[in-house]
C-alpha cells in the first residue's frame, strides 16, 4: 500500500474493522490486509490502535479480535455522515483545491486527484468533482481554471493558477472561499423592512441601513429580504440542524402573515 496520511489510514482501518463481519472466525489482521496492508503493517497499526483508544481486543487469543471502540466508531460514523453530505463535499473541494493551488502557484489538477488533499472522509474525489470546484473558484476570481473537454467526457483536462484575491482568502480567511463569501455578502447585502410592531432593518459591514415603523408591512422589502436570506444560504456554511431552522423561518417569511413574519424575525 502507497504511503498515506495517519487520518487516511485510521479511517480505512476502522471501516474495515467497523464493517466486518460478526462470526466465529472474525480475525482482525486478516480485515485489515483486506484494505492492501501487509501483516507487518497490520499489526503495527493495531498495536498504535489499541494504544490510542481506536480499538479493544474483545477476547484475548491466538487470532486478535479487535473491534471499534465508541471512539473509533464515532469516527467512522462521522466521516460517513459527512461525505454523503454534497454540499460539504463541495465546499471542502474548494477549500483544498484553493490551499493546493496556493502552495503550487499552477498545475494539472491531476496531481491534486493523486494527493491525500483529494480524499475527504473516505471520498476521493473525481476529476469531474474537482472541476467544479475548480469553476466556482474561477468564477470568483481566486484561480485562474482552463477546463478542457472532448466528445467522449465532460473534462479531460483541468489547469489551474493562483490569483491575488485567491491569495487574500488564503491569507485573511484560512483559505475558506465560504467565509470570505459570507463576508462579501454581507458587506453588500441591504433589506429595510418595517412591520406593525416595530422596525427591523438588516444590513453589513459598510452598509447603510433603514427601518421605518409603519402600520403593516412592507411588502417589497420583505421581498428583498427572503432573496437575501436564500441567496445567502448556501455560503453560511450551516450545520444540517441549522438549515432545517434556516429554511423554516424562511418559510414563514413568505407566507404574509404579520404574526408569523414577526416570530420569523
Amino acid at each position: 500500500m502507497n504511503a498515506m496520511s495517519s487520518e487516511r489510514l485510521d479511517l480505512t482501518c476502522l471501516e474495515a474493522l467497523y464493517d466486518a463481519p460478526e462470526d466465529d472466525g472474525f480475525n482482525a489482521l486478516s480485515a485489515l490486509a483486506a484494505t492492501g496492508l501487509t501483516m507487518d503493517q497490520a499489526q503495527r497499526w493495531l498495536l498504535d490502535a489499541r494504544a490510542a483508544d481506536l480499538v479493544s481486543e474483545l477476547d484475548a487469543g491466538l487470532v486478535p479480535g479487535d473491534r471499534p471502540t465508541r471512539r473509533g466508531r464515532g469516527i467512522v460514523e462521522d466521516a460517513r455522515r459527512r461525505r454523503s453530505d454534497r454540499a460539504y463535499i463541495r465546499r471542502t473541494a474548494q477549500r483544498r483545491l484553493l490551499a493546493w493551488t496556493d502552495a503550487v502557484e499552477r498545475g494539472n489538477v491531476l496531481r491534486f486527484v493523486a494527493s491525500d488533499e483529494a480524499w475527504i472522509d473516505g471520498l476521493t474525489l473525481s476529476l469531474e468533482q474537482v472541476a467544479d470546484a475548480a469553476r466556482a473558484l474561477h468564477d470568483d476570481g481566486l484561480i485562474k481554471a482552463r477546463i478542457l473537454g472532448s466528445a467522449q467526457a465532460d473534462v479531460v483536462r483541468v489547469d489551474v493558477e493562483i490569483l491575488p484575491r485567491g491569495r487574500e482568502v488564503v491569507d485573511e480567511y484560512n483559505g475558506d472561499p465560504v467565509r470570505w463569501r459570507a463576508s462579501m455578502a454581507r458587506r453588500e447585502t441591504v433589506v429595510s423592512i418595517g412591520h406593525n410592531t416595530g422596525a427591523v432593518a438588516v444590513g453589513g459591514d459598510g452598509a447603510r441601513v433603514q427601518a421605518t415603523l409603519t402600520n403593516g408591512i412592507d411588502a417589497e422589502a420583505l421581498g428583498r429580504l427572503v432573496e437575501a436570506l436564500v441567496a445567502a444560504r448556501g455560503v453560511l456554511g450551516l450545520a444540517p440542524a441549522d438549515e432545517r431552522e434556516f429554511d423554516t423561518h424562511i418559510e414563514e417569511l413568505k407566507t404574509g402573515e404579520p404574526g408569523r413574519i414577526q416570530r420569523a424575525l
